[in-house]
């Protein structure tokens, strides 16, 4: 398998100033998922576009590792321990307590694929119809799939028909309820 190209706005440059730091990227037309989902008229239409954001993540996440993000360490203890600093610093709304509870109920490792980081539906862009592109990738990196699988379904996740048609077109893997929560509800409140 070769380099695959990941979708994502064309960077053009950082620009890093002593108050402040600004990433300078491509315009890309369309409107985010969760601007498409809220004009979609009918459930048949916003299935189409939920299946077409599973596609995009699937294809993110069997995307080869491609040198830049080769990546040693273990993701989810290297976000325990940024949770941890951020907790000390008061940076976050999470709790000591939750924080404890996390790192003593850590999920089983899988395999780490290319993720976001910050896969909602306001981090996609559609156009004619379909998900075609990441946007806001700060935090993409090698990491846990699942972490980015919680955050793409928070918003439909106890809707049996929306998370159908995600997963016909994610197909990579399908979190638990304790997944989602472990993620989502607990490890996304840090950051």
């Amino acid at each position: 398998m070769g380099k695959e190209f990941i979708p994502v706005p064309y960077y053009y440059g950082f620009i890093k100033e002593q108050a402040s730091s600004h990433l300078i990227m491509s315009y890309e037309q369309g409107i985010t998922l969760t601007a498409a989902l809220n004009q979609a008229k009918t459930d048949t239409e916003k299935c189409a576009l939920i299946q077409s954001f599973g596609q995009l993540l699937h294809n993110l996440h069997t995307t080869e590792i491609m040198d830049p993000f080769h990546h040693v360490g273990e993701w989810l203890s290297e976000r325990l321990l940024k949770a941890e600093y951020y907790v000390k610093k008061g940076w976050t709304e999470g709790s000591n307590d939750l924080l404890t509870l996390l790192k003593n109920n850590k999920p089983a490792p899988i395999n780490q694929t290319i993720i976001h980081g910050d896969c909602t539906t306001d981090n996609v862009l559609v156009v004619n119809g379909a998900a075609t592109k990441f946007i806001d990738v700060a935090g993409m990196t090698v990491g846990d799939p699942r972490y980015d699988e919680a955050l793409a379904i928070r918003s439909f996740v106890h809707n049996n028909r929306f998370k159908e048609a995600f997963y016909a077109g994610y197909k990579h893997y399908q979190i638990t309820m304790d997944e989602f929560r472990y993620f989502d509800e607990g490890l996304y409140e840090f950051f």
